[in-house]
């Protein structure tokens, strides 16, 4: 087994492993499970990533980092480039067989809503909106292309000024990069929401701060949605059909 924390975690993070799925609360269960747990009254958030298939394995043991690795790394490198996220505590991987089989990410727990209460509003909320495409402009600007951006990853609390600051989670699978080009930041948007109003609004205010074209913008975004709708209906498809077999 791996542990990477710090030393005053690290006997918490040790145990992870051992309790994980006895004790805890849920704060989310799909592919991934999240659970809430208390260390020396401190609330700490561990993420367990679904056990990879045989080949991915192989990858994460070879020739990539793991989800938790780069999750860890990606929280500070996302904080020095000015970009909230919950700061990072410590991940954990074991091996089985000599291969990767298991991942947990532990990081400070944030209690803010996600931008997900957007989608609930009979309408919308033009100064969310117009400070969510601020800082989604500063991200793509700042080099980074969140690998799933959806509002139930971006996190905002209002400030002391009565700004909106926003915090950004489940970032494992980001990219940092000095040359994100249109191309990119549009595909990068395409995720945000399945609303099309609501997607619409964030794509034309986004696009009015770049300086491109707000309609044009949001067509694009919206035709890249409906590509990617598509694909994944028609993987789910294949694999169900793979299932029955």
């Amino acid at each position: 087994m791996r542990v990477v924390s710090r030393e005053d975690y690290r006997e918490f993070i040790k145990s992870v492993p051992k309790i994980f799925d006895s004790e805890g609360k849920v704060l989310f269960q799909g592919r991934n499970v999240v659970k809430l747990f208390t260390f020396n009254g401190e609330p700490l958030v561990v993420k367990r990533y679904k056990i990879p298939i045989l080949i991915q394995r192989i990858v994460y043991t070879f020739f990539r980092k793991s989800k938790a690795e780069r999750a860890y790394i990606y929280a500070r490198k996302l904080r020095e480039k000015g970009f909230n996220t919950p700061k990072e505590i410590g991940f954990i991987e074991i091996k089985h067989h000599l291969l990767f089989r298991d991942g947990f990410f532990i990081s400070e727990f944030f209690h803010f809503p996600s931008l997900e209460s957007l989608k609930e509003k009979e309408t919308l909320d033009t100064t969310i909106i117009d400070s969510l495409a601020k800082f989604l402009v500063s991200l793509h600007l700042g080099g980074v292309l969140h690998g799933d951006l959806n509002l139930t990853n971006i996190l905002y609390e209002k400030t002391i000024d009565d700004e909106l600051a926003f915090t950004l989670i489940d970032t494992n699978r980001s990219r940092f990069s000095s040359e994100i080009t249109k191309s990119d930041c549009i595909d990068n948007l395409k995720r945000i929401t399945h609303d099309r109003q609501l997607m619409k609004e964030i794509v034309r205010h986004y696009a009015i701060i770049r300086g491109w074209n707000p309609d044009e913008t949001a067509e694009m975004v919206i035709r890249r949605l409906d590509r990617f709708e598509k694909m994944r209906a028609f993987i789910k498809r294949d694999k169900n059909l793979f299932k029955e077999q």
